[in-house]
């Protein structure tokens, strides 16, 4: 199934409340990447992937639930699933590395959205240095004050922050600390991570 071929209306409402229930009832499930540290092969973290088992249109991953979301409006939704639940798994593991969660920041109030990971973080039992946001679009920049400073502010709480699309990450990190350098080694980690996304180890 692809969303962006969908034209029609009642498919794509139908697909949309089916996405509802699944999240009310706890339908998706989250895989886990390990993310590899390319000069020693130590794993340094896991990526937790979202995936729905759909049963008509088979398994749907996140490039296709993203859009899905997004029209039936539920990314807010989706994204305290994705969090919540790979912060309860994270909760489970005894293990000092993050687990990596890719965000959407097309939140109405990112200032919510701070106080939400904040609050998911304490209700797990997890300390913020084991989360990792991977901020995925560039529908963040026209916007990039107001993100960066609600970024900053769980940066400041220890959680860690990719910015992956790197045409948009030196407005970004620029915005997120007045640090040369640390504005910088963003940029750079992104890099590593385009890298790395393009090296997923299976």
């Amino acid at each position: 199934y692809d969303p962006r071929e969908d034209h029609n209306t009642r498919t794509r409402l139908t697909i949309g409340g089916e996405l509802r229930r699944a999240l009310e009832q706890r339908e998706l499930t989250l895989l886990y990447q390990p993310q590899v540290e390319l000069a020693t092969g130590a794993v340094a973290g896991v990526e937790a992937v979202l995936s729905w088992q759909h049963p008509t249109h088979g398994l749907l991953e996140p490039e296709v639930l993203r859009p899905i979301a997004e029209r039936a409006g539920l990314v807010e939704c989706l994204t305290r699933y994705v969090i919540g639940s790979a912060l309860a798994q994270r909760a489970e593991w005894d293990a000092d590395w993050p687990i990596a969660v890719n965000v959407s920041m097309r939140s109405r109030d990112r200032r919510e959205f701070a106080s939400e990971v904040e609050a998911l973080l304490e209700e797990h039992g997890v300390p913020a240095r084991h989360l990792k946001l991977e901020i995925t679009e560039t529908s963040a920049v026209p916007e990039a004050t107001r993100a960066a400073s609600v970024l900053a502010r769980l940066r400041g709480q220890g959680a860690r922050v990719a910015l992956d699309h790197l045409g948009t990450l030196r407005s970004l990190s620029r915005r997120m600390t007045p640090n040369r350098t640390e504005a910088d080694d963003l940029v750079q980690d992104a890099y590593l991570n385009a890298f790395r996304a393009s090296h997923r180890f299976e």
